[in-house]
């Protein structure tokens, strides 16, 4: 049980950082060694137990550990959600504290810590952040080529793209190069083919090639929530609504307790609302919105959820916390403007247009 949980780890950590791995600790520990201690035990009732433990060798000081249980008929399964799960949020402790080693980023020469931090960036979904990110991740590429950072940068254009902060000729030229040169430098790296997969799909409509990197980057790793969450987005404009669901609530799963879980929340929730489950859909972007409060998309689909489903007060609500951090928003334009980013809901005739018109903001 160890070595799969190890191998599944693994894989997750390499499509990452380009570190050293060693199955067991050398007898002189170097400076800035982490250590992960995988133990198995039979838990109640014929479960698997997975003790992991992160460990900073040189101070002797444990960073994370947690403890997972699951049921198990035989061999272990390697494919359940929950040992994925812990496989991420220990591959997520590890990139975290590779991150703390080197708190002042000015000049860094470590081209992966820059890109660490970019990624923390563009998940703000902040403008001038994401304008930070990617000055990071160029200067992450100007030390080291990796297919990684241009897909991040091709993640990072699209959503510049969808929250209108540059215009669609902006950013496609410079989203075509990233997505071809993240594929052409590391094609089997899950995380590449999630965020090529992203951009295809949002930039290009091209669904049959978004769908199928997605496919491949699950394939590559089924331990990543992001390849999950590409797949997600690919099946749900495909119209294939069901297999979406439960493409992201599967990832959500695997998210939870992570850095990025009000991201799985928010993308399930677009999923539930499009399977007729508004308030499921209405408890996840709360979620979201609540785990990161800067973040705009889920204040968005409140607005909406909450003036489609007889919640008028509380729609008046989300649209005055959303006017405060976009100051340019209008119920208005969420209306009718068929470039707001609030589009999936407009486009599945989710879009109560006359009760948000109403609203008193």
């Amino acid at each position: 049980a160890q070595e799969l949980f190890v191998d599944t780890t693994v894989r997750s950590i390499g499509e990452t950082l380009p570190v050293v791995l060693l199955r067991t600790a050398p007898a002189t520990a170097p400076r800035g060694l982490l250590v992960v201690t995988v133990e198995a035990f039979h838990a109640a009732e014929g479960a698997l137990g997975l003790r992991v433990c992160l460990e900073a060798s040189e101070a002797h000081r444990i960073l994370w550990s947690e403890i997972q249980a699951t049921p198990v008929r035989g061999a272990p399964d390697v494919s359940d959600p929950r040992v994925l799960g812990l496989s991420n949020r220990l591959v997520d402790a590890i990139t975290q504290a590779v991150c703390e080693a080197a708190p002042q980023y000015a000049g860094d020469t470590d081209a992966s810590r820059l890109s660490l931090l970019a990624v923390e960036k563009i998940f703000s979904l902040q403008p001038s952040e994401l304008e930070a990110a990617e000055g990071l991740l160029l200067d992450a590429l100007a030390l080291e080529q990796r297919g990684l950072f241009h897909g991040w940068l091709a993640q990072l254009y699209l959503m510049q793209y969808v929250e209108r902060f540059r215009g669609w000729d902006e950013v496609v030229d410079k989203a075509e190069q990233a997505c071809a040169r993240a594929l052409e430098l590391e094609p089997l790296n899950s995380n590449v083919l999630a965020t090529v997969s992203n951009a295809r799909l949002v930039l290009w409509k091209d669904l049959a090639v978004s769908g199928e990197l997605a496919r491949m980057g699950v394939d590559a790793n089924p331990a990543n929530p992001l390849a999950r969450w590409s797949l997600a987005s690919a099946q749900l404009y495909y119209g294939r609504t069901e297999e979406a669901y439960s493409t992201a609530r599967r990832a959500m799963h695997m998210a939870a307790g992570s850095r990025y879980r009000f991201w799985s929340d928010f993308q399930t929730a677009l999923t539930a609302a499009v399977m007729g489950r508004p308030l499921e859909a209405v408890q996840l972007s709360e979620a979201a919105s609540a785990l990161r409060p800067g973040y705009r998309p889920p204040l968005r689909y409140l607005i909406a959820l909450y003036a489609g489903n007889g919640m008028a007060s509380k729609a008046a609500t989300a649209a005055t916390k959303l006017t405060k951090i976009e100051p340019d928003f209008t119920v208005e334009r969420m209306v009718a403007d068929p470039e707001d980013p609030i589009s999936l809901m407009r486009n599945t005739g989710l879009l109560a247009a006359d009760e948000l018109r109403e609203l008193s903001v």
